[in-house]
Protein backbone atom coordinates (compact mmCIF):
# COMPACT_ATOMS: atom_id res chain seq x y z
CA UNK A 1 0.00 0.00 0.00
CA UNK A 2 1.48 3.81 -0.93
CA UNK A 3 0.34 7.12 -0.34
CA UNK A 4 -0.72 7.02 3.08
CA UNK A 5 -0.24 10.48 4.18
CA UNK A 6 -0.18 11.91 7.60
CA UNK A 7 -1.08 15.45 7.89
CA UNK A 8 0.83 17.46 9.51
CA UNK A 9 -2.55 19.24 11.08
CA UNK A 10 -3.12 15.82 13.25
CA UNK A 11 -0.17 15.73 15.00
CA UNK A 12 -0.86 17.53 18.34
CA UNK A 13 -4.00 15.41 18.81
CA UNK A 14 -1.93 12.31 18.75
CA UNK A 15 -0.76 11.93 22.72
CA UNK A 16 -4.54 13.17 23.49
CA UNK A 17 -6.12 9.83 21.57
CA UNK A 18 -3.34 8.13 18.89
CA UNK A 19 -7.09 6.22 17.66
CA UNK A 20 -8.80 9.57 17.34
CA UNK A 21 -5.85 11.02 15.29
CA UNK A 22 -5.13 7.74 13.10
CA UNK A 23 -8.94 7.57 12.80
CA UNK A 24 -9.53 11.15 11.23
CA UNK A 25 -6.04 10.89 9.56
CA UNK A 26 -6.45 7.30 7.86
CA UNK A 27 -10.48 7.42 7.42
CA UNK A 28 -10.93 5.63 4.02
CA UNK A 29 -7.78 2.76 4.97
CA UNK A 30 -10.10 1.73 8.23
CA UNK A 31 -13.55 1.73 6.28
CA UNK A 32 -11.88 -0.54 3.57
CA UNK A 33 -11.39 -2.89 6.09
CA UNK A 34 -14.50 -2.93 7.05
CA UNK A 35 -15.25 -0.55 9.87
CA UNK A 36 -17.86 1.58 10.18
CA UNK A 37 -16.78 5.49 11.28
CA UNK A 38 -19.60 8.32 12.19
CA UNK A 39 -19.54 11.32 10.45
CA UNK A 40 -17.96 14.08 12.13
CA UNK A 41 -19.97 17.17 13.23
CA UNK A 42 -19.17 20.62 11.56
CA UNK A 43 -18.70 22.87 14.19
CA UNK A 44 -19.13 26.64 14.55
CA UNK A 45 -14.79 26.78 15.42
CA UNK A 46 -13.73 25.25 12.87
CA UNK A 47 -15.26 27.07 10.22
CA UNK A 48 -14.73 30.63 11.70
CA UNK A 49 -10.98 29.20 11.71
CA UNK A 50 -11.19 29.04 8.39
CA UNK A 51 -12.65 32.49 7.27
CA UNK A 52 -9.86 33.98 9.61
CA UNK A 53 -6.76 32.23 7.59
CA UNK A 54 -8.96 33.25 4.11
CA UNK A 55 -8.72 37.11 5.57
CA UNK A 56 -4.91 36.90 6.55
CA UNK A 57 -4.28 35.22 3.71
CA UNK A 58 -5.68 38.22 1.55
CA UNK A 59 -3.79 40.49 3.46
CA UNK A 60 -0.86 38.82 3.39
CA UNK A 61 -1.02 37.82 -0.27
CA UNK A 62 -0.46 41.19 -1.17
CA UNK A 63 2.25 42.16 1.45
CA UNK A 64 4.13 39.68 -0.11
CA UNK A 65 3.77 40.27 -3.78
CA UNK A 66 4.04 44.07 -3.17
CA UNK A 67 5.25 45.03 0.24
CA UNK A 68 2.01 46.59 1.37
CA UNK A 69 -0.10 44.81 3.35
CA UNK A 70 -3.71 44.61 1.47
CA UNK A 71 -6.45 47.02 3.46
CA UNK A 72 -7.96 45.35 6.38
CA UNK A 73 -11.31 46.24 5.73
CA UNK A 74 -10.70 44.28 2.27
CA UNK A 75 -9.39 40.90 4.71
CA UNK A 76 -12.09 41.52 6.72
CA UNK A 77 -14.61 41.43 4.38
CA UNK A 78 -12.89 38.07 2.73
CA UNK A 79 -12.99 36.29 6.30
CA UNK A 80 -16.96 36.78 6.12
CA UNK A 81 -17.68 36.05 2.97
CA UNK A 82 -16.07 32.56 3.57
CA UNK A 83 -17.65 32.53 6.85
CA UNK A 84 -21.13 32.49 5.23
CA UNK A 85 -20.09 30.06 2.70
CA UNK A 86 -18.57 27.65 5.30
CA UNK A 87 -21.94 27.72 7.05
CA UNK A 88 -24.44 27.62 4.28
CA UNK A 89 -24.59 23.44 5.08
CA UNK A 90 -25.38 23.79 8.83
CA UNK A 91 -23.25 24.46 11.56
CA UNK A 92 -23.45 23.57 14.96
CA UNK A 93 -22.95 26.95 17.67
CA UNK A 94 -21.39 26.66 20.44
CA UNK A 95 -21.94 29.46 23.67
CA UNK A 96 -18.69 31.25 22.34
CA UNK A 97 -20.31 31.87 18.85
CA UNK A 98 -23.88 31.04 19.60
CA UNK A 99 -25.08 32.68 16.24
CA UNK A 100 -24.19 33.94 12.54
CA UNK A 101 -24.04 37.76 13.61
CA UNK A 102 -21.87 36.79 16.74
CA UNK A 103 -19.54 35.36 14.08
CA UNK A 104 -19.44 37.98 12.09
CA UNK A 105 -18.84 40.47 14.69
CA UNK A 106 -16.22 38.40 15.84
CA UNK A 107 -14.11 38.05 12.68
CA UNK A 108 -14.14 41.73 12.57
CA UNK A 109 -12.66 41.62 16.12
CA UNK A 110 -10.02 39.10 15.31
CA UNK A 111 -9.24 40.72 11.70
CA UNK A 112 -8.28 44.38 13.77
CA UNK A 113 -6.11 42.39 16.04
CA UNK A 114 -3.98 40.74 13.29
CA UNK A 115 -4.35 43.58 11.22
CA UNK A 116 -3.04 46.07 14.10
CA UNK A 117 -0.53 43.75 16.40
CA UNK A 118 0.49 40.96 14.23
CA UNK A 119 0.71 41.66 10.26
CA UNK A 120 3.82 44.26 10.95
CA UNK A 121 5.85 42.06 12.19
CA UNK A 122 5.48 39.39 8.99
CA UNK A 123 6.84 40.05 5.44
CA UNK A 124 6.15 36.33 3.86
CA UNK A 125 8.10 34.49 1.28
CA UNK A 126 5.55 31.73 1.00
CA UNK A 127 1.97 31.13 1.86
CA UNK A 128 0.35 28.16 2.38
CA UNK A 129 2.33 26.21 -0.44
CA UNK A 130 1.59 22.79 -0.13
CA UNK A 131 4.63 20.42 0.86
CA UNK A 132 5.64 16.68 1.39
CA UNK A 133 8.51 14.38 2.56
CA UNK A 134 9.13 10.97 2.00
CA UNK A 135 8.97 8.70 5.19
CA UNK A 136 9.63 5.37 3.73
CA UNK A 137 7.23 2.12 3.71
CA UNK A 138 4.78 4.02 0.96
CA UNK A 139 3.79 6.97 4.23
CA UNK A 140 4.37 10.82 3.15
CA UNK A 141 4.19 13.89 5.58
CA UNK A 142 2.52 16.75 4.22
CA UNK A 143 0.66 19.72 4.92
CA UNK A 144 0.74 23.54 4.36
CA UNK A 145 2.18 25.91 6.68
CA UNK A 146 0.23 28.99 6.96
CA UNK A 147 3.43 31.44 6.45
CA UNK A 148 6.98 30.72 5.90
CA UNK A 149 9.51 33.89 6.47
CA UNK A 150 13.05 34.09 5.47
CA UNK A 151 13.91 32.58 8.52
CA UNK A 152 10.86 31.31 10.51
CA UNK A 153 8.20 29.10 9.77
CA UNK A 154 4.46 30.75 11.47
CA UNK A 155 1.12 29.63 12.50
CA UNK A 156 -2.03 31.34 13.61
CA UNK A 157 -4.39 30.06 15.11
CA UNK A 158 -8.17 30.97 16.80
CA UNK A 159 -9.51 29.67 19.73
CA UNK A 160 -11.16 29.65 23.34
CA UNK A 161 -7.67 28.34 24.63
CA UNK A 162 -4.17 27.97 23.91
CA UNK A 163 -3.31 24.77 23.19
CA UNK A 164 0.30 23.06 22.81
CA UNK A 165 1.01 23.36 19.00
CA UNK A 166 4.76 22.30 19.32
CA UNK A 167 4.60 19.44 17.21
CA UNK A 168 3.00 20.99 14.37
CA UNK A 169 5.12 24.05 14.08
CA UNK A 170 7.99 21.01 14.21
CA UNK A 171 6.55 19.24 11.58
CA UNK A 172 6.11 22.36 9.36
CA UNK A 173 9.93 22.93 9.81
CA UNK A 174 10.99 19.40 9.06
CA UNK A 175 8.61 20.14 5.57
CA UNK A 176 10.42 23.56 4.97
CA UNK A 177 13.61 21.76 5.55
CA UNK A 178 12.91 18.67 3.03
CA UNK A 179 11.84 20.85 0.62
CA UNK A 180 15.19 23.26 0.72
CA UNK A 181 13.96 25.96 2.74
CA UNK A 182 14.95 25.58 6.68
CA UNK A 183 14.50 27.77 9.09
CA UNK A 184 15.54 28.81 12.74
CA UNK A 185 12.65 29.94 14.59
CA UNK A 186 9.17 28.96 15.41
CA UNK A 187 6.01 31.13 15.86
CA UNK A 188 2.67 30.63 16.48
CA UNK A 189 -0.09 33.70 16.73
CA UNK A 190 -2.74 32.93 18.69
CA UNK A 191 -6.08 34.81 18.29
CA UNK A 192 -8.22 34.28 20.94
CA UNK A 193 -12.55 33.58 20.01
CA UNK A 194 -14.34 35.13 22.72
CA UNK A 195 -18.00 35.82 23.60
CA UNK A 196 -19.01 39.60 22.87
CA UNK A 197 -19.74 40.85 26.27
CA UNK A 198 -16.09 40.05 26.99
CA UNK A 199 -13.35 42.52 26.41
CA UNK A 200 -11.01 41.23 23.57
CA UNK A 201 -7.22 40.61 25.34
CA UNK A 202 -5.88 41.13 21.86
CA UNK A 203 -3.18 38.78 19.73
CA UNK A 204 -0.82 36.59 21.49
CA UNK A 205 2.73 35.40 19.89
CA UNK A 206 3.62 32.07 21.23
CA UNK A 207 7.57 30.65 20.10
CA UNK A 208 8.79 27.46 19.29
CA UNK A 209 11.63 25.88 20.12
CA UNK A 210 12.35 24.01 16.62
CA UNK A 211 15.16 21.24 17.59
CA UNK A 212 12.18 20.21 20.51
CA UNK A 213 9.36 20.51 17.78
CA UNK A 214 11.00 18.52 14.75
CA UNK A 215 11.77 15.82 17.34
CA UNK A 216 8.11 15.92 18.96
CA UNK A 217 6.84 15.91 15.34
CA UNK A 218 9.44 13.30 14.07
CA UNK A 219 8.76 10.94 17.00
CA UNK A 220 4.67 11.08 16.59
CA UNK A 221 4.79 10.19 12.98
CA UNK A 222 7.20 6.94 13.28
CA UNK A 223 4.76 6.08 16.20
CA UNK A 224 1.83 6.59 13.54
CA UNK A 225 3.31 5.06 11.10
CA UNK A 226 4.40 1.63 13.36
CA UNK A 227 0.65 1.56 14.44
CA UNK A 228 -0.54 1.92 10.56
CA UNK A 229 1.45 -0.75 9.83
CA UNK A 230 0.23 -2.46 12.50
CA UNK A 231 -3.46 -2.42 11.65
CA UNK A 232 -3.01 -2.96 8.05
CA UNK A 233 -1.21 -6.30 8.65
CA UNK A 234 -3.74 -7.37 11.97
CA UNK A 235 -6.92 -5.58 10.71
CA UNK A 236 -7.12 -5.28 15.03
CA UNK A 237 -8.24 -1.71 16.08
CA UNK A 238 -6.87 -2.50 19.47
CA UNK A 239 -3.03 -2.15 17.71
CA UNK A 240 -4.09 1.50 17.99
CA UNK A 241 -3.65 2.94 21.92
CA UNK A 242 -6.44 4.95 23.04
CA UNK A 243 -7.34 7.02 25.26
CA UNK A 244 -11.07 7.07 26.44
CA UNK A 245 -9.94 9.56 29.17
CA UNK A 246 -9.68 12.21 27.16
CA UNK A 247 -11.80 15.36 26.89
CA UNK A 248 -12.76 15.15 23.39
CA UNK A 249 -13.74 11.51 23.00
CA UNK A 250 -17.49 12.24 22.27
CA UNK A 251 -18.60 11.90 18.42
CA UNK A 252 -18.39 15.53 17.69
CA UNK A 253 -14.87 15.33 17.86
CA UNK A 254 -14.23 11.87 17.09
CA UNK A 255 -15.47 9.81 14.18
CA UNK A 256 -14.36 6.05 16.09
CA UNK A 257 -16.40 7.24 19.12
CA UNK A 258 -19.20 4.42 19.74
CA UNK A 259 -18.16 2.38 16.69
CA UNK A 260 -16.24 -1.41 16.69
CA UNK A 261 -13.37 0.95 15.88
CA UNK A 262 -13.33 1.90 19.82
CA UNK A 263 -14.75 -0.98 21.69
CA UNK A 264 -13.66 1.28 24.67
CA UNK A 265 -16.17 4.01 24.32
CA UNK A 266 -18.63 1.13 23.38
CA UNK A 267 -17.71 -0.60 26.60
CA UNK A 268 -18.48 2.50 28.41
CA UNK A 269 -21.98 3.11 27.01
CA UNK A 270 -21.75 6.37 25.28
Amino acid sequence: MSNLRIRVSTLPSYFDCPRRAIARTFRRLIEDEGYKLNPLITGVAPVLGTAIHAGTGHILENKKNTGVPANMADGEEVAILNFRDGIKEGVEWDATTPRQNDGEKQIRIINTAYYKQVQPKIMPVALEIPMKANLGDGFILSGHADILTAIAVRDTKTGTRVSDYQSQIGGYSLLAKSNGQPKKYGYMDFLPRVPLNKPYPGAREIVYDLKIGELTAHNITMRMKLEVQNFIQTKEAWRIPANPLSMLCSKKYCPAHGTEFCELCRKKGN
